[in-house]
């Protein structure tokens, strides 16, 4: 199953095996091999052409059928969760995550944000919930990190006043 993938997956992208052996840093030959299903592949060249090609070592293996999109980004599981939602949701929904995306990026309060994330209309709602608590989750650390880091400068802004 691996020699099936690592083909597909380079001839998708367009590449050439020589391209795809040089940018795990192996040689072509071994690479061949690889594809040919001559030679086993190693655990740490394994994850190294699940990470090249963005996929996971179970797609590589077989076990997984198809590779998730969002695995080939570099996104933490908030950022996951989130998208996640924002596939699985009508166009309505979609339209208010990307309003509020735009109102987020000009520097809108993030009580303001807070407020209308976490509008209790979707009770029943699971997808709204995860996401509102996933979310919500996410935006207190950021602000307890925004009071930490305004606590520190208040007591180094004292600490140089009693000096």
């Amino acid at each position: 199953m691996l020699k099936t993938q690592l083909k597909l997956l380079r001839q998708k992208k367009g590449l050439t095996k020589k391209a795809v052996a040089k940018a795990i840093g192996i040689t072509e030959r071994a690479y061949i091999a690889y594809e040919y299903g001559e030679r086993d592949v190693s655990t740490e060249t394994l994850v190294k052409l699940a990470k090249y090609f963005g996929v996971t070592t179970d797609y590589l293996l077989g076990i997984e059928t198809k590779p998730n999109p969002l695995d080939m980004l570099d996104l933490s599981d908030v950022e996951k969760a989130i998208l996640q939602v924002y596939i699985s949701v009508n166009s309505e929904k979609r339209k208010s995550m990307e309003d509020f995306l735009v109102e987020l990026a000009a520097g809108a309060d993030i009580q303001l944000l807070k407020k209308k994330l976490l509008e209790p209309e979707r009770e029943n709602d699971d997808k709204y919930i995860t996401y509102t608590t996933t979310l919500g989750a996410e935006m207190d650390r950021i602000e307890a990190e925004q009071e930490q880091k305004a606590g520190e400068l208040a007591n180094d802004r004292a600490k140089k006043n009693v000096v």
